[in-house]
């Protein structure tokens, strides 16, 4: 029993010794050593016969929890003293080395003394004690409450200073700076478990208020140098610096909590303060087009919703009235000119469009009050006013397509077209009369197909895939029903000459196109006499085509047909390209050199003004020439003027264009075009009132209004106007009634 008492006594004095080894010099501890601490700990923890048998068998881990807390805070008073007597400077460095020295003899102690593996009695704890931390936490206890208390402030301020120094531009001790800091978080976590978010209560009482207190006065004298001595664009990258410094220094030493507060300060001292400076500047920026700065101004803007929803209206402002004001400076020449129009156009929203994507990171925040704004000037600007109809934008970028994709000698270059329809398509995405567009460029279309002008059909196929994006399926589809007619024709074609050849009926070269009705754009617009040159050649085809197709009636379209004339009356043999109606005109001077207008209006059976305008262009071209000195002088074609043959005619080409397109021709293609829009949106109203009202059985107005003009927005945009029209034409036709009961609702009539 005795021998037994004796080993307890060395085991417990080794032990002792061995803390203070731990804490002395840890770097030497051998693993043989820290064996034998751990065994000798675990014996006097687990001995069943106490030290002081009236204490019970719990008597010797409470006495072995008693001498711990007691070593430790003799061992921090002791550094704490140390560290009273050093200056600021030096104190950071000692504390710094002493807490990490510390902090690494605790964790070796609370694995030598697992305190918080045990299980303590309910009963029998000694006086003053009511909780058992483990070894590492009771250490950092007693330094937060020994050393800390007594020391933390200078250690502080010290710290405080080193930040100033940094931000000042001297260099500094970055890890002496996150090891103290560090130390205010540790701290924190002492006595909650370790399943329990830090409280940070220390960090913050010790650190973090009165951080925030020097970054608030740091910055308030930076701003007033700041904006005193620089241009605002100067002060917003410095600003933007600034924020970017203290950013990194919450990543590298500061609690991340501490963002949050810091930013608040910051906003508050360097950019609310100035907000009316920063709006202002933000004008003048977006006016000079400097990117750098404007990406500068919108993170700093960004922090903040209210500031970043004001930036973004004046950049929707600005849009809108710069392409607005594009338009207005181009004048005139914006109605006669549509590359110059949408050129413009496009050159306004892409300018912008790359503002959106650099500067401001492509944000929702900007995108959409930029795609309003493209939506506003494309749809409103000098050009719709004009012309009092915002169809007048899808109009001219139907022709600006056709203009792309014809033949001609301005036309741009293969590896141009593709860009210049990027273009177009950027701007289709904000038309809103789509099914506008729609029309006008089937027209077009219509045109280059069937007088084979296209400059290139991998192109058009590239056009046609692009507008399936813009305009939708159903438009597409109409194009392919377009190109099945002509593929048809061609086969046709093919056969009929195969067939006129063979029986001998004439030898020319002819090439017609059969269309579908509803399909095509075209209609005649003049009645016509054909000579008998080309008559017998419609009536050939005809009975062929009835031989085919014997329920089907051909209307023949003069007004956009071409004859290839060969002359052999002038010193030189030429081949005139020309409409059906010159081609008219011209063969009645087979039989003489000289007519009337009035006679060649009876022979031709062309309506006297567009014979006016055939006759003009032949004129203007030195074929026919006025006879009357008076009918020279004016210019004009009275049914009595006489028109003649020029047999001078000279021309350097052989081959030599002459058609000419009918203003009159164009202006009424132009209004049947437009009625037909009106027509077909009239009906698409009704259809989709019809649908909804018979799905919602009753409705009122406003409401039916808003679900109308949500339906068909992708193709028009119809106004509250037009489609009261139609809901008083649906109630007239006993589709929908008025509800008596209710004002302003209707009900669907099954």
């Amino acid at each position: 029993m005795e021998s037994a008492e004796t080993g307890t006594d060395e085991a417990w004095s080794d032990l002792q010794d061995g803390i203070e080894e731990i804490y002395l010099d840890v770097e030497h501890l051998t693993m043989s050593r820290y064996m034998a601490l751990y065994t000798h700990a675990m014996n006097l923890i687990c001995r069943m016969e106490p030290l002081d048998r009236t204490r019970g068998h719990h008597a010797t881990r409470f006495d072995l929890y008693k001498y711990v807390n007691t070593f430790l805070h003799n061992h921090v008073t002791r550094i704490s003293n140390a560290a009273n007597d050093l200056t600021t400077k030096d104190i950071l460095l000692f504390y710094s080395s002493q807490w990490e020295r510390f902090k690494s003899s605790s964790k070796v102690l609370s694995h030598v003394i697992p305190f918080d593996n045990l299980k303590w009695p309910r009963k029998g704890w000694p006086e003053g004690l009511k909780r058992v931390h483990g070894a590492y936490q009771l250490s950092l206890m007693t330094w937060r409450d020994v050393l800390l208390s007594e020391s933390g402030r200078k250690v502080r301020d010290g710290v405080l200073d080193l930040i100033e120094d940094e931000r000042r531009g001297k260099p500094v001790n970055i890890s002496v700076i996150r090891g103290i800091v560090s130390s205010f978080v540790e701290l924190d976590l002492s006595e909650e478990p370790s399943n329990t978010p830090p409280v940070l209560e220390v960090y913050k009482t010790a650190f973090e208020s009165r951080f925030l207190e020097n970054t608030e006065r740091f910055y308030k004298r930076l701003e007033a140098e700041l904006f005193e001595s620089n241009p605002v664009s100067e002060c917003v990258k410095n600003i933007q610096q600034r924020l970017a410094e203290e950013e990194r220094r919450v990543e590298l030493y500061l609690h991340a909590s501490t963002l949050k507060p810091l930013q608040r300060i910051l906003w508050e001292v360097l950019i609310e303060k100035h907000s009316d400076l920063f709006y202002a500047e933000f004008k003048n920026l977006l006016q000079e087009g400097r990117h750098d700065v404007l990406a500068s101004m919108y993170q700093l803007m960004s922090r903040a919703s209210d500031a970043i929803s004001n930036l973004a209206d004046m950049f929707k402002s600005h849009v809108r009235a710069e392409g607005q004001l594009a338009v207005e400076r181009l004048g005139d020449m914006a109605s006669e000119d549509p590359t110059l129009y949408v050129d413009t156009l496009v050159r306004v929203y892409r300018k912008h469009k790359i503002i959106v994507l650099t500067a401001f990171a492509n944000d929702t925040r900007f995108v959409l009050p930029f795609h309003d704004a493209c939506r506003q000037f494309i749809n409103n600007n000098a050009v719709t006013l004009l012309s009092q109809s915002p169809r007048k934008s899808p109009e001219l970028f139907a022709v600006y397509c056709d203009t792309l994709l014809k033949r001609s000698s301005e036309a741009p270059q293969e590896f141009q077209l593709d860009d210049f329809l990027d273009g177009i398509i950027s701007m289709l995405d904000y038309i809103d009369d789509k099914d506008a567009f729609q029309k006008f460029s089937t027209e077009t279309l219509a045109k280059r197909l069937v007088q084979h002008l296209s400059v290139c059909e991998d192109m058009e196929a590239s056009l046609r895939h692009k507008l399936r994006r813009a305009c939708g399926y159903g438009y597409v589809w109409t194009l392919r029903r377009m190109l099945r007619d002509l593929a048809a024709s061609q086969e046709m074609n093919e056969q009929f000459m195969t067939n006129m050849k063979s029986s001998k009926s004439f030898s020319s070269d002819v090439t017609i196109h059969v269309l579908a009705s509803g399909m095509w754009p075209f209609r005649q617009s003049s009645e016509l006499i054909l000579p008998q040159e080309l008559e017998r050649i419609v009536q050939c085809f005809t009975a062929f085509y009835s031989g085919l197709h014997s329920a089907r009636k051909l209307q023949w379209l003069h007004n956009v047909s071409k004859v290839e004339i060969a002359t052999h009356c002038f010193r030189k043999g030429y081949t005139f390209q020309a409409s059906t109606f010159q081609t008219a005109v011209l063969l009645q001077y087979n039989h003489g050199l000289s007519f009337k207008v009035q006679e060649i209006h009876e022979k031709v059976g062309i309506d006297m003004g567009v014979l006016q305008q055939v006759l003009k262009s032949l004129v203007a071209c030195k074929l026919l020439i006025r006879r009357g000195r008076k009918t020279k002088e004016s210019g004009e074609l009275r049914p009595d003027t006489v028109v003649s043959l020029s047999e001078g005619y000279y021309n350097e080409k052989l081959r030599v264009d002459i058609n000419a397109p009918l203003n009159e021709d164009l202006d009424a293609q132009r209004g049947v075009t437009k009625k037909m829009i009106d027509d077909e949106r009239k009906i698409l109203v009704q259809a989709a009132i019809v649908r909804t009202m018979k799905v919602r059985r009753t409705l009122k107005e406003e409401e039916l209004i808003v679900e109308i003009v949500s339906q068909l927005q992708p193709r028009f945009k119809p106004s509250a106007t037009f489609i009261k029209e139609c809901i008083t034409n649906l109630i007239e036709k006993e589709y929908l009634k008025k509800d008596s009961s209710q004002p302003n609702t209707y009900s669907y009539l099954a």
